[in-house]
């Protein structure tokens, strides 16, 4: 792959992870109503921790 390819994949990827934390933080700060209206259990937000 030439440098540019493996630039943008590595830009890629690192807005991969990005939107994985946001994501995290996001639900992990649902209240349990939220996760009731989406049919889900705060647990089940929080990977069953």
């Amino acid at each position: 792959m030439s440098l540019l390819g493996n630039a943008m994949k590595n830009i890629i990827a690192a807005r991969e992870r990005q939107a994985q934390r946001y994501v995290a933080r996001v639900m992990q700060e649902m209240g349990q109503e939220d996760a009731r209206v989406m049919g889900r259990t705060r647990s089940d937000i929080l990977g069953g921790r």
